[in-house]
């Protein structure tokens, strides 16, 4: 089993969790990144289309001006299935069919959210 010491005390744990606040990163440096990633794979694969960019963003709660995600906002508090809810909601909305939506989600959005974090 594993060990803790906070200082007060040694304690054995079988698991810590983190969420992703900032306690261990810097959040909006590496979720603001990743949210960069995600929206322009998407605005890509759909021809560049920035006005369904600037939608995705405000969905997930992220400016892209200011780097700032919003704290109540989907980027900072939902789970990445939730995020890709979101993400194919909106992609629905646009006007591609729900299995259209998903499938562009999955294959260009979750890819860049769920990226492994660079070295910076």
């Amino acid at each position: 089993m594993a060990k803790i010491d906070l200082g007060v005390g040694v304690y054995e744990i079988d698991l810590a969790a983190f969420d992703k606040d900032g306690t261990l990163i810097d959040f909006y440096h590496l979720w603001g990144r990743k949210a960069r990633r995600a929206v322009e794979a998407v605005e890509q694969r759909l021809s560049g289309n920035s006005m369904l960019a600037e939608r995705l963003y405000r969905s997930i709660g992220y400016d892209p001006t200011t780097g700032i995600a919003a704290p109540d906002g989907p980027l900072a508090i939902a789970s990445m299935p939730k995020l890709y809810a979101v993400c194919a909601t909106v992609l629905y909305q646009h006007g591609l069919s729900w299995h259209e939506a998903e499938a562009v989600t999955r294959e260009t959005f979750a890819r860049g959210l769920g990226a492994l974090p660079t070295v910076d």
